[in-house]
């Protein structure tokens, strides 16, 4: 009898483990990300919902710094425009065929989305910047060789940047770091390791290490109404 006790419990040990099963599900945007990353592409998305806020309007301009060996050496501007559309800027006589809010405001930007994505040139990276329901611009930007010898490399990743607070009108503010990798000598390896995020006055520590990077970012300048 206690044998036959303890051969019973054994088999109801085991029907959990039947009743366990590994089930196929959709796959939605997360699962995707990662194989999007390793293809090429990056996204990042900014809320901007802070400049819209009073009956004022501000410039859109959206700023690309480039650094050598830790030093500026260019810098290049693209206008994305005003992020308020009002009424008022549409001639008189098609206003009546336009909607506008009780503020005569007929759209608002509230989200930058800035991206790269795969370039036909490996020593090219492509970038994408949208400012909502206002434009677009297409940054080409040119990469540096890394390679100590042998076949070149072009090696770039991304990285955001801290929250900038409390910013006054017509500063820059840096949102995206993309730099190259460098080569450690003592390791015989190509490295990008370091901050998660990187402190708006480049003062983290993996900067000291990146050859060739650039910061981008933008600025916002208060429209002078007539």
């Amino acid at each position: 009898m206690p044998r036959l006790l303890s051969f019973i419990a054994a088999l109801l040990s085991l029907l959990p483990a039947a009743a366990q099963r590994v089930a196929g599900i959709e796959c939605g945007f997360g699962e995707y990300r990662p194989l999007l990353s390793v293809a090429g592409f990056e996204a990042y998305a900014f809320d901007l919902k802070d400049f819209l806020n009073g009956e004022g309007r501000y410039d859109v301009t959206f700023r690309v710094r480039e650094y050598v060996d830790g030093s500026q050496i260019d810098s290049t501007d693209y206008v994305l425009g005003e992020n308020k559309t009002l009424l008022t800027d549409y001639p008189e006589e098609q206003r009546s065929d336009i909607f506008a809010d009780e503020a005569g405001v007929v759209s608002r930007a509230e989200k930058l989305v800035v991206g790269c994505y795969p370039s036909k040139a490996d020593s090219i990276a492509t970038w994408m910047v949208e400012l909502q329901d206002v434009a677009q611009m297409y940054p080409r930007l040119p990469l540096r060789n890394i390679a100590v010898e042998g076949t070149p490399r072009y090696h770039y990743i991304s990285r955001p940047f801290e929250t900038v607070e409390g910013v006054m009108p017509g500063e820059f503010i840096p949102l995206i770091f993309f730099g190259s990798m460098w080569y450690d000598a003592e390791y015989g390896v190509y490295r990008f390791c370091g901050e998660r995020e990187i402190a708006p006055d480049l003062s983290s520590e993996i900067v000291g290490h990146v050859p060739h990077f650039y910061v981008m970012g933008v600025a916002f300048t208060p429209v002078k109404e007539e």
